[in-house]
């Protein structure tokens, strides 16, 4: 392919784009579980970007579906707060938790999968990490969904390096995938 009638070679090259590596960028490829009692995702939190979009699609047995941060392989059981809006239909409600040992979103059991977007603010940072989540969630036959959100924090100034998804009660099946928020445009 040569040069265009008409123009010079830097014409061309100026014509060029630049390809950046600005957006989302996948850190944790799509993980499939299935009748897990937990499932972890260890050194996924990094310095390489402050922010992380959490995708999870998820069902449980039985209970509640539980996020607890990890670091260096282990658990945090403590210092967990959150508050939340439930809508389903025309109504709703609001509920807050403090000082839990993790983080409650929600009853998931059934054969609906619940989809849940979770922003998290720089895990990695000793500093109490702040999460974001949407949520919605199938009734019976998809007739009806419970939209939910949820401002959460762990209050310890821990630097984490990983998440974990879990029930009290049964199992958990699904997919989840992590990304990162790029610092650079």
């Amino acid at each position: 392919m040569g040069i265009p009638s008409g123009y010079t070679s830097a014409q061309v090259v100026q014509a060029v784009p630049v390809i950046t590596t600005s957006g989302l960028v996948c850190v944790k490829a799509e993980t499939t579980f299935s009748a897990a009692t937990s499932v972890t995702a260890d050194s996924v939190f990094t310095s390489t970007y402050r922010n992380y979009l959490v995708q999870l699609q998820a069902v449980t047995s039985a209970g509640d579906l539980l996020i607890k941060f990890r670091a260096g392989g282990t658990a945090t059981s403590t210092g967990y707060n959150k508050q939340e809006l439930l809508a389903t239909g025309s109504s709703s409600q609001f509920t807050k938790a403090t000082n839990q040992t993790s983080l409650n979103i929600g009853g998931t059991g059934g054969t609906f999968y619940n989809l849940f977007d979770i922003i998290v603010y720089a895990p990695q940072i000793t500093q109490p990490t702040v999460l974001a989540i949407t949520a919605v969630k199938p009734v019976s036959d998809y007739a009806d969904m419970y939209v939910g959100f949820y401002d959460c924090v762990q209050t310890s100034s821990t630097a984490f390096d990983g998440i974990e998804f879990s029930t009290a009660v049964g199992t958990i099946t699904g997919t989840y995938q992590i990304y990162g928020y790029s610092k650079t445009v």
